[in-house]
């Protein structure tokens, strides 16, 4: 299996995302995305931890604002890419505050905390443990919520750090801050005696085991580790020290929505053919409808032509609505991808997907415009 979420991306496109990441934290084109409050000119169905962006006409003026500003600056080609950019970078956004709730709660949705800590990869994509370590530096967040926050990143220095800077009122805030698995683990071990004395121990290598070694046996059943009431948590950030076969068990949960959305997808990286092999045949549907998302989706039927075969057949009709809900939530209008799947699909089901497509077509938001094979 060639296929693997570690595309590389032209140079075109490396230029375009440079620019846009600058555009989008411009505060005129914040205001009009909503980034701070409500518009009053129009209703932009902004981008909020329950909704996505779906109002073509908005984002047509936003797109329209866009081109003007850069009118001055760039070939007319490239100021089109920019625009056209900054609709998919808000979904992304979207989904990082949707993995990102317990931070929201405190400082808002729309607050300039999170916009200015976000740091964004080549590709398009956040970067999200570099503006994690962004957000943990800003002082003015309450040190349990950076707390919170270090333990889902499994990053070592800044919970060690921030544990011992924390009072004990500040520790027993933490269960009403939020809570998930990673949190549990780090507290469990940074209760077991004097947090400093502990940790000199290991640095010291005094018969103490490093978390890392620890992590497997806690994480058992990775399942089992999730309650309904914790946060999201992070499976990427320590899936590599977790044996085979709890790898196994959590490539069974990608796509619950107790995860992380990006989990597939960082598990995936630098992984060989035989362990992506095995992610794909565990989670066929999740790891399609990732590559649906901006910037995979230009190679989305080539992964479909490699990974379809594990697709159980009560799937192909889910996927069909995930692709149908792209064109209407998020603006595609890669049509052809649709005629694509299908042509790649069983042939007993393709009666059945184009009664699908028929169907979805019908029932799409006012305005929108589908190929006319659809209805």
């Amino acid at each position: 299996m060639k296929m693997s979420y570690n595309i590389l991306q032209p140079l075109e496109h490396l230029a375009t995302v440079s620019v846009a990441s600058l555009v989008y934290n411009d505060a005129e084109i914040g205001r009009m995305l909503g980034h701070r409050k409500k518009l009053h000119t129009f209703e932009l169905h902004r981008c909020t931890i329950y909704s996505k962006c779906n109002s073509d006409d908005a984002w047509k003026l936003i797109e329209k604002k866009i081109m003007k500003d850069l009118s001055p600056l760039l070939p007319s080609l490239l100021q089109i890419k920019v625009a056209k950019v900054i609709r998919p970078m808000h979904n992304e956004v979207f989904w990082w505050k949707k993995d990102h709730l317990h931070l929201l709660k405190y400082f808002g949705e729309y607050s300039p905390i999170y916009n200015s800590c976000l740091c964004w990869k080549t590709d398009g994509t956040i970067n999200r443990e570099q503006s994690t370590k962004e957000l943990l530096m800003n002082e003015s967040i309450d040190l349990e919520i950076r707390f919170v926050t270090a333990c889902t990143y499994f990053l070592e220095d800044e919970v060690l750090a921030l544990w011992q800077r924390m009072k004990e009122v500040n520790k027993n805030r933490i269960i009403h801050t939020g809570t998930n698995s990673a949190v549990r683990f780090w507290m469990t071990q940074l209760k077991k005696s004097d947090t400093k004395h502990w940790w000199i121990k290991w640095l010291k290598k005094k018969h103490v085991r490093h978390w890392s070694e620890m992590i497997d046996e806690y994480f058992r059943n990775p399942s089992n580790c999730i309650k309904g009431t914790d946060i999201p948590l992070r499976i990427s950030s320590f899936y590599n020290y977790l044996s085979w076969e709890n790898k196994q068990q959590c490539m069974t949960i990608f796509g619950n929505h107790y995860l992380h959305t990006d989990d597939l997808r960082m598990c995936l990286k630098d992984k060989d053919e035989f362990e992506r092999r095995e992610i794909f045949r565990s989670n066929t549907f999740h790891a399609l409808c990732i590559c649906l998302r901006w910037p995979f989706r230009s190679h989305y039927i080539e992964m479909a032509e490699e990974i379809i075969s594990y697709l159980p057949a009560d799937s192909f009709l889910d996927v069909v609505r995930a692709m149908i809900d792209s064109y209407i939530h998020n603006g595609y209008e890669d049509f052809h991808l649709l005629e694509e799947f299908l042509q790649i699909s069983p042939a007993a089901l393709k009666d059945e997907i184009r009664c699908e497509m028929g169907r979805c077509g019908k029932v799409t938001v006012k305005g929108l415009y589908l190929p006319r094979c659809w209805l």
